[in-house]
């Protein structure tokens, strides 16, 4: 796996056009997610909006993102997760086209 990972590590960063395609993608498929570490911590419910929390980065406000990163320090919030699958499905399928394209 970690081998696959250097490659497409090694595409995107040779690639200009591969890397703002995947610049667009993470923008349209990728999600943040939050879940509620420790309630107590948040005392005045400062941040219960965002106890469950998740939405696309492309729809995320400035302000989302400062609240979760500031809840996440404060210990609130598991650490917060960026759903990439369908990156990861997406950068292999370009990966193995390009290859195809060598060979």
């Amino acid at each position: 796996m970690a081998g696959a990972v250097d490659i497409l590590v090694e595409a995107l960063s040779e690639d200009v056009h591969l890397r703002s395609m995947t610049y667009q993608e993470v923008l349209r498929r990728s999600k943040i997610t939050s879940q509620v570490k420790d309630e107590s911590l948040d005392e005045k419910q400062v941040f219960q909006i965002y106890y469950d929390f998740s939405e696309t980065v492309a729809n995320m406000q400035g302000y989302r993102t400062l609240a979760l990163n500031r809840g996440e320090k404060l210990g609130i919030f598991e650490k917060l997760a960026l759903s990439m699958r369908m990156i990861v499905f997406y950068l292999s399928l370009l990966l193995v086209l390009r290859l195809r394209m060598l060979i």
